[in-house]
């Protein structure tokens, strides 16, 4: 399951970032119009990584989610690995994500589909809110495969009474240091996609046994805006220690490291195959209508130290899969 949330060597430095234009007013960059008022900033220099500018999308509506999915003209020539990235949004951006397609598909922009995600594979992700870059630390780094086709998740989360007309993201990508042997960081999530919260106050409870051992040296809870609080117990043979007990607050939908916990790499948080998490997730819906999945969301991330490549899994609704 792909739509939650929604982290590369010299020899990409050919690459050339031509995705088309959604329209909107602005200058252009990159060959993409660009919002007025929108500055994402020059682009990495092409030795260090690249920068993608997504289309404008227009009309995101008062109390709604839309997840776009760009796919891109850029294709690497070769593998690479990629450890940090920085996103750019406008008003309602929650998020940009990297992903990559092994098959490469026609270049455009639409509302992403499940059966779209089910496709391409997970990269790295970037915040549009205050997070700034994102850095992957020690020699960890996400791999990307030579002939992959870029593709990029642009996440808006309108929270707000109004309708807003238009919107932009861009996202730049940095190449890992080329000559330090790379470890590998994949992710971990534990949620479920059935989600439904109800107009009023509610509660929503979702439990996960680990079918493997993750090692995290980020964990982090994820609510949307209408979220009032959300805890997070692991449970283990020996008792249970609750990772996480917030006061939700909107702004930590947007700023994940308000809120997140890091551990060294080399000494991570450990979850054993057989161990088991609870996430209880605590909603005030304003709204006149019940919300979904993506319109809402009651999530554990971990991103993880994998030198085995078990690669990015999910627990759905207690259904674990690679995605």
């Amino acid at each position: 399951m792909k739509r939650f949330v929604g982290v590369l060597g010299v020899a990409v430095a050919a690459i050339a970032c031509g995705s088309s234009s959604g329209g909107g007013g602005g200058n252009a960059q990159g060959g993409v119009t660009l919002m007025a008022g929108f500055d994402p900033g020059p682009a990495p220099d092409p030795s260090q990584g690249f920068q993608v500018i997504l289309p404008i999308v227009k009309d995101i509506p008062a109390g709604t989610s839309q997840e776009y999915c760009t796919w891109t003209d850029m294709k690497l020539p070769q593998d690479v690995w990629i450890n940090a990235t920085e996103g750019f949004q406008t008003e309602t951006g929650h998020h940009v994500v990297l992903y990559y397609a092994p098959n490469p598909q026609p270049v455009g922009t639409r509302l992403c589909a499940n059966e779209d995600m089910a496709e391409f594979k997970f990269g790295m992700p970037a915040s549009g809110g205050s997070t700034g870059k994102i850095v992957l630390p020690s020699n960890l780094a996400v791999h990307l495969p030579a002939g992959a086709q870029m593709v990029v998740n642009h996440h808006y989360l309108n929270a707000s009474a109004s309708d807003v007309a238009e919107a932009q993201s861009a996202l730049n990508v940095y190449y890992a240091d080329p000559g330090v042997a790379h470890v590998t960081s994949s992710t971990t999530v534990v949620l479920d996609s059935s989600l439904t919260v109800p107009v009023g106050a509610s509660s929503y409870g979702i439990d996960c046994t680990f079918n493997d051992t993750y090692s995290a040296w980020d964990l982090i809870p994820h609510m949307h805006a209408w979220g009032s609080h959300i805890a997070v117990d692991h449970t283990t043979s020996t008792g249970t220690t609750r990772l996480f007990d917030v006061t939700w607050d909107p702004s930590y939908a947007f700023d994940f490291q308000a809120i997140e916990t890091k551990k060294d790499p080399s000494a991570p948080y450990v979850f054993q195959k057989g161990d088991k998490m609870h996430i209880q997730c605590d909603y005030m819906n304003t709204t006149s209508s019940p919300m979904s999945f993506g319109d809402e969301m009651c999530v554990f991330i971990a991103f993880t130290v994998d030198p085995t490549d078990v690669g990015n899994m999910d627990c759905d609704h207690g259904t674990w899969g690679p995605f």
